[in-house]
């Protein structure tokens, strides 16, 4: 069984390791290694991991499907997933799903080159990072590297694992709770990455994150577009409304790319078409500055 569902999994692998070779080799490694690292913590076999993350992979079909049909996520409101998002398993297993997600899904792992690129052009050590959503740890590992500060953030304490596997320095502070915003606190960078979707009120954060974000820092913003799953409960529909919200909240855009939920190649104009208006889920993601 596990051998049939690597199978069907191989496609999005070759795809990824065709287009950006080594590079992609020794990414798929290292998460690789985090999710068995993570898989022996919790007793699971490598079997179990992979048929949970072809389950899930299903539940969002259907889901776009539903989507499609009615232009409606599942949930909009937070208390109405708190026991889902709350639930042991459940905080397990998403570790495991966006783990595997970068390396099995082409568009996300350009999306992860893309943060690295942001780590390694703007973020200079010493400086302070502050990072709202740790998930795996990726993004702080980045930021690590470039041997800053990084404050990292969530609701999810098995996040933690993760960073230990990832092998971070102690310059990387985890915090198993949500970001509340400490007025004393500023920073250099301030990363969201797949964040927004999961915020009832992502205007106000924006706002928030502005007030804590050094004059001339900089931040990595990404937003998921028409983009259901079980824990997504803000449905942005447009690159055009994402834009509008980080702009409305003060904050100055100065780079911006574009990630489609799809196996077709295609160029950067048609990204960009794809994203703002079409039955393709996608992401968009912006760099900005605090003006």
């Amino acid at each position: 069984m596990l051998e049939t569902r690597w199978r069907v999994l191989a496609m999005p692998f070759h795809i990824s390791l065709r287009k950006h070779g080594e590079v992609y080799r020794k990414d798929a490694g290292l998460i690789i290694s985090l999710v068995s690292r993570l898989a022996e913590h919790f007793g699971d076999s490598m079997e179990k991991v992979i048929g949970e993350y072809s389950d899930r992979v299903r539940e969002q079909v259907r889901d776009q499907k539903e989507f499609n049909r009615t232009g409606r996520y599942r949930y909009s409101q937070g208390s109405q997933i708190r026991e889902i998002v709350e639930d042991a398993e459940f905080k397990k297993k998403d570790l495991y799903t966006l783990a595997l997600s970068y390396i099995l899904s082409p568009y996300r792992y350009e999306l992860l080159l893309y943060v690295r690129s942001f780590a390694d052009t703007r973020i200079s050590a010493g400086e302070a990072c502050l990072q709202v959503g740790t998930g795996i740890g990726l993004e702080a590992y980045l930021a690590d590297r470039r041997m800053a500060c990084i404050d990292t953030y969530d609701i999810n304490p098995y996040s933690a694992l993760c960073l230990s596997y990832l092998g971070v320095s102690p310059r990387v502070r985890f915090f198993p709770e949500e970001y509340r915003f400490q007025p004393s606190a500023m920073y250099d960078h301030c990363l969201a990455v797949e964040l927004m979707e999961h915020l009832e009120d992502p205007a106000g954060f924006l706002a928030k994150m502005k007030r804590v974000m050094k004059r001339g820092g900089s931040g990595m913003l990404t937003f998921a577009l028409r983009m259901p799953q079980i824990d997504h409960i803000f449905c942005f529909k447009t690159v055009s409304e994402a834009r509008a919200l980080v702009e409305n909240g003060g904050l100055e855009i100065i780079g911006e790319n574009y990630f489609i939920s799809s196996f077709l190649g295609m160029d950067e104009a048609r990204k960009a078409a794809l994203a703002e208006s079409s039955p393709f889920a996608a992401v968009y993601a912006c760099v900005v500055i605090n003006p």
